[in-house]
């Protein structure tokens, strides 16, 4: 019995430990499934030298993450898969507004961008999400090829545009309130150091006995 008890104390502990660093949905514009049927685009025109990039922000409440995975629904209209590019940037604060600011790492995508709609899912690499922070997911077109990717509306959300002509740099961010941009953000949560703390004591406390051998006393 004591045996039994034990054991269910250890995969109470692994139980807690692996829900902690399990991927979790912290925001989403809309079920996975479906969306609208328009939406802005992303595009860059090589021949006249205009693109339009678009954001959407998402907030971290009081918890920790690692970002795991960010799903938007998309449509190649024209160009290349390639040409798309998705970025998580930092938020600024300024002239009353807030917007995207530096790029703190860039997500991939294993797969390409479907000819019809279709839910694009991009990989991130060991980015940082901090407790009560706003971040930008931004996604802008590559300026050496033209393309257009149609980001199809979500639910609820405000979405920010930017154009640029002749080649030039990209202009200053523009609130575009009504723009609803389809998004679902995956990330782990980071427990807190005193969290895994409590683990480690209670893994501890339960395995000592075992590795003396007194399990059986």
């Amino acid at each position: 019995m004591k045996l039994y008890r034990n054991l269910l104390q250890v995969g109470a502990g692994l139980l807690v430990a692996t829900q902690l660093t399990h991927a979790v949905v912290i925001y989403e514009t809309y079920d996975g499934v479906t969306a609208q049927d328009s939406g802005p685009a992303v595009s860059y025109n090589m021949g006249t030298g205009i693109g339009f990039r678009r954001a959407l922000s998402f907030p971290t409440g009081s918890q920790a993450y690692t970002l795991t995975s960010v799903t938007l629904r998309l449509a190649l209209m024209s160009g290349s898969s390639l040409s798309f590019i998705l970025n998580l940037c930092e938020d600024v604060f300024e002239g009353g507004v807030h917007h995207p600011g530096s790029s703190l790492g860039a997500l991939t995508t294993a797969g390409n961008i479907p000819q019809n709609s279709g839910n694009v899912t991009f990989t991130a690499a060991a980015l940082a999400l901090q407790p009560n922070t706003t971040y930008w997911v931004v996604a802008e077109p590559s300026l050496s090829q033209s393309s257009i990717v149609l980001w199809y509306e979500g639910s609820t959300a405000s979405g920010y545009s930017s154009s640029s002509r002749n080649n030039g740099p990209w202009s200053s961010w523009s609130e575009v309130p009504d723009v609803s941009l389809a998004i679902v953000v995956h990330a782990t949560p980071v427990p807190e150091p005193a969290t895994w703390g409590v683990i480690a004591a209670l893994l501890a406390a339960v395995a000592g006995p075992l590795l003396r051998g007194r399990f059986l006393a």
